[in-house]
């Protein structure tokens, strides 16, 4: 019973660091865009496919890269950045993603890449995969298997942001109140309440019958 109790101070002392640390990370942040809407379908890939876009910009300190593909159940994705022929850096993202977008972690950047070709890998057999953008003139569109596509896909890049979760608290709360029948910050503040009660009675519980 001794080391039941041990256990259970352990492990609430774990999740309490671990939230500690994600509170005082500092999530990422959009550090550019391209400009372009992620408004039309540019394609559909059924196979394998590498799609590239030239002329990015990509900021210094750039550690993922978001990119406007669509699926429901998106296959992995490899992303590489070439600038004057030579891979930069580049990374990987897991199957599964699913919506309009998805982010790829990459190798931090060191400093700023101009007149780059960001190019995205991917082999898909059981849904077509869409790239969207916007129209653009002959000549800047973006590029699928080596042909041209009828425009340019948006695409954003991330760095870490200059503050951390815990110094966006209140907004968040804020935003979580939002769009629901009774409003307001209390609907945040009455969930964090609820699982603090729940890890309470649950450790109460467990305690009793030990003894």
């Amino acid at each position: 019973m001794r080391w039941a109790r041990v256990a259970l101070a352990a492990g609430l002392t774990l999740t309490a660091t671990a939230l500690a640390a994600v509170l005082w990370h500092s999530p990422a942040a959009v550090a550019r865009t391209n400009g372009i809407a992620a408004e039309d379908p540019l394609s559909h890939f059924s196979d394998r496919a590498s799609v590239c876009q030239a002329d990015e910009v990509l900021p210094h300190g750039t550690l993922a890269i978001v990119v406007s593909l669509s699926a429901f159940h998106g296959p992995r994705l490899a992303a590489r950045v070439f600038a004057n022929a030579h891979a930069v850096t580049g990374g990987r993202a897991g199957s599964n993603w699913s919506g309009r977008t998805v982010t790829v972690p990459v190798r931090p950047l060191t400093r700023t890449i101009d007149h780059a070709t960001v190019c995205f890998a991917f082999s898909t057999s059981h849904e077509p995969v869409s790239p969207y953008g916007q129209p653009a003139p002959p000549g800047l569109e973006a590029t699928g298997n080596g042909a041209a596509l009828p425009g340019r896909l948006m695409v954003e890049y991330l760095r870490p942001g200059g503050r951390s979760w815990l110094s966006l608290a209140a907004s968040i709360v804020d935003r979580m109140g939002f769009g629901r029948a009774a409003g307001g910050a209390w609907v945040a503040l009455v969930a964090i309440a609820l699982m603090i009660a729940v890890a309470a009675v649950a450790s109460r519980a467990l305690l009793r019958e030990l003894r």
